[in-house]
């Protein structure tokens, strides 16, 4: 999924909504499983969520999107409008905050290096580190993972 449909959503909501925010998370992870000092189970996968929160008139909606197109977004703005209008108001609910913001960019927050790792040959050296020790049975589990967030608000605010 990408920063389109984000900001395609948020386009689309805008128009029709009082607020809306448009979250979006990705992360990759990786995970290798080893017994008996050999490496068993390798696995890898990717997952991708969008969720918006609506509100109109102090009714307010969260909700999420699962397929990541433009036809599946237009059914979903719908579908979610058509919610809004149909939910109770929320006495409680005053907008979302209308001020400039800043957020400041973190340097360094996450070593780069994990993008580019090369975890079977971590695994091997941990297996052959153990060898050395004497470990007769090595056992465990090696995961990484890589997060990106992005949050779109009809209120100026764009955080990655």
């Amino acid at each position: 999924m990408t920063r389109e449909i984000q900001e395609y959503l948020l386009k689309k909501f805008e128009k029709k909504v009082d607020d809306v925010i448009v979250f979006r998370s990705q992360v990759k992870k990786e995970q290798l499983k080893f017994a008996n000092n050999k490496l068993s189970v390798v696995k890898d996968w990717k997952s991708q969520d969008l969720g918006v929160f609506v509100a109109k008139d102090q009714k307010v909606v969260l909700s999420s999107l699962k397929k990541f197109d433009k036809k599946s977004s237009n059914e979903f703005v719908e579908k979610v409008l058509k919610f809004v209008e149909k939910s109770e108001v929320n006495e409680n609910y005053n907008g979302i905050y209308s001020g400039k913001a800043k957020y400041k960019k973190v340097k360094d927050l996450y070593d780069k290096k994990i993008e580019d790792m090369d975890s079977c040959s971590i695994v091997k050296e941990c297996i052959d580190r153990g060898g050395e020790l004497g470990v007769k049975r090595l056992a465990g589990v090696f995961e990484n993972s890589i997060y990106e967030e992005s949050i779109l608000g009809s209120n100026g605010v764009d955080v990655t």
